[in-house]
């Protein structure tokens, strides 16, 4: 699917570059990040970063073509608990976002075919094939949009090597409308998610058995800003078929979170709560709300807390929980536990001149005890610290420290720190 959007993206792009009253515009994006950290007394995190994008936005009447590289390389020492996801991924050079807008050619429509990125809190953030219709209808949009999330071909994947051809890929159909005014933002949205019949996400593998289809995926979602309060809930019922012992799972969980913007001068407060939950009865019933986003969308928005909510830089999440939490740090970030999370926390932000501060703790306990009977996961404290040498140019540093709380979740205590550099130009 990916290369029939790329064939008609070219041919779509060559036909407005031949058009009149074209406008060219580049950009230019480059990132680099060094990472330190432990976790108890073993180094977790030891690597360097680099990322570059350029990209071009062609013009003209009715019609906006975009086109943005991704160069990645990874290099350092690397993660010690979890080596081989920054292994595969040293370098990375590929096709980010390349996509054709056609405007208001019937009035208030947009006609978007191409690989172009799209998030929602909590659920998805990444780039994927696409083809969308959005309707502007005055106080606000209304999109509809069918993308391939995860596309099917001859791969190397998990430690699986396929021969072969399969054709199928995961699908979502998306139903996504924002309503604006002065003081209020709401933006209900339906998922629909589908994995083809030589698809299971179980074992990351392709199955060449007609007769399984596998995975489905309901999700009703709603992000409202109201005044100074910003809500974000969603409910998700999710289905699947393993493919080695042919069990079914059904099963359903949910996010919630809330917050409130308090602003004092140059300080801002941000009191906040995050709740993601789920059916409580069998084992094999029980699905986390991030993890399961992740499985299917393969990166998922983190929350604020930089390393227990996958908040911060990175875009996977912390090795050192994975194994004990149930979280698969090369696929996604997403927030803690196999039985859901309950995170309250307090944001502090201060702003003077071209210099940012942000101090953030939460405290963390599992949405059900654990077979020792304990809930309590621990305590994070974060600080950012941003300075803008020019519009253009920054520089800034993360820096989280974990507490570990009751047995069954962490091993120790953890630390991590971040220095990073980033150039928007052009």
């Amino acid at each position: 699917m990916k290369k029939l959007f790329l064939t008609l993206f070219l041919c779509l792009f060559s036909a407005v570059l031949f058009a009149e009253d074209i406008k060219y515009s580049f950009n230019f994006y480059t990132f680099f990040m060094g990472v330190q950290g432990k976790y108890g007394d073993d180094t977790a995190w030891d690597y360097q970063r680099i990322r570059v994008r350029p990209g071009m936005v062609v013009e003209a009447e009715h019609f906006k073509g975009v086109l943005q590289l991704n160069i990645d390389s990874f290099f350092g020492k690397g993660k010690t608990i979890d080596d081989v996801g920054l292994t595969e991924r040293k370098k990375n050079v590929g096709v980010r976002v390349a996509y054709l807008e056609i405007i208001n050619v019937i009035p208030d429509f947009t006609f978007t075919a191409g690989i172009k990125g799209f998030s929602y809190p909590y659920i998805m953030l990444g780039e994927g094939s696409l083809i969308a219709a959005n309707y502007n209808f005055g106080i606000g949009n209304t999109s509809l949009i069918m993308m391939s999330i995860d596309e099917g071909n001859k791969f190397s994947k998990g430690g699986y090597v396929v021969a072969g051809e399969h054709k199928d890929d995961r699908k979502a159909y998306i139903l996504d409308t924002v309503i604006k005014g002065d003081d209020f933002k709401i933006r209900p949205a339906f998922f629909f998610v589908k994995a083809e019949k030589d698809w299971n996400s179980d074992i990351h593998v392709y199955t060449y058995r007609d007769k399984y289809t596998h995975e489905k995926a309901y999700i009703a979602a709603v992000d409202m800003k109201i005044f100074f309060v910003d809500l974000n809930g969603a409910y998700l019922k999710y289905s699947n078929q393993d493919f080695v012992t042919e069990e079914k799972l059904n099963a359903w969980s949910f996010m919630a979170d809330a917050a409130v913007h308090i602003n004092l001068g140059d300080f801002s407060f941000l009191p906040f709560f995050t709740w993601l939950g789920g059916q409580k009865n069998e084992d094999t019933k029980k699905v986390s709300f991030t993890n399961t986003m992740g499985d299917m969308f393969l990166l998922t928005p983190g929350g604020r807390l930089f390393l227990l909510q996958s908040g911060g830089m990175q875009d996977t999440y912390v090795g050192m929980c994975s194994e004990l939490l149930g979280i698969d740090t090369d696929k996604h970030g997403g927030s803690l536990g196999i039985h859901g999370s309950k995170t309250a926390g307090l944001q502090v932000s201060y702003k003077i001149g071209a210099f940012n501060c942000d101090v953030l703790y939460g405290y963390v306990q599992s949405d059900k005890k654990n077979i020792l009977g304990n809930k309590y996961i621990g305590q994070e404290v974060d600080v950012m610290l941003n300075y803008n040498i020019t519009p253009r140019l920054s520089v800034l540093s993360e820096m989280a420290y974990i507490k570990k709380g009751q047995e069954g979740f962490l091993d120790g205590n953890a630390w991590q720190i971040i220095v990073a550099t980033i150039f928007k130009g052009l």
